[in-house]
């Protein structure tokens, strides 16, 4: 009886421990900025806009910046701004550049997995697909080239 115990304590704890964890956010979403100098990247402007309104009346601004290299030829910005119920205009003065994000569609994906079961509370939304400067992008990393 104390082996079979032991085994169901032992195997209880195996399944436990295989668990996946990692820190899962919605709205929180990072940037791949390519072909660009750091100094071209040092202030980022996004505004939000009500979605299907033509980038008309923003109803909020933010800045950031570049949080790091990747050292793969491009660098990285965390917006926590980008919400896919909202459409978004984003300004790089120090390249000239701009840039409309729109027609967000997400997916839900799991984030800590654990066999045998997964509670609907280890689900998130990421993007799955949008539109910059109007062309369709269906990639969960939002890429921005110069």
């Amino acid at each position: 009886m104390k082996l079979i115990l032991s085994f169901l304590i032992f195997f209880f704890l195996f399944l436990t421990s295989c668990c996946t964890k990692k820190h899962c956010t919605e709205g929180f979403f990072m940037f791949e900025l390519y072909d660009f100098n750091l100094s071209e990247i040092d202030t980022i402007i996004i505004s939000k806009f009500e979605k299907g309104n033509n980038f008309a009346n923003p109803l909020e601004v933010n800045y950031t910046s570049v949080s790091e290299s990747s050292g793969s030829g491009y660098y990285i910005a965390y917006l926590e701004t980008i919400n896919a119920d909202y459409d978004f205009f984003i300004s790089i003065p120090g390249a000239s550049r701009t840039y409309t994000m729109m027609d967000f569609k997400t997916k839900k994906e799991k984030c800590n997995s654990c066999f045998p079961y997964s509670p609907k509370s280890n689900y998130y939304k990421i993007i799955s697909e949008y539109k910059l400067n109007g062309q369709t992008e269906s990639k969960t990393i939002i890429k921005i080239y110069k």
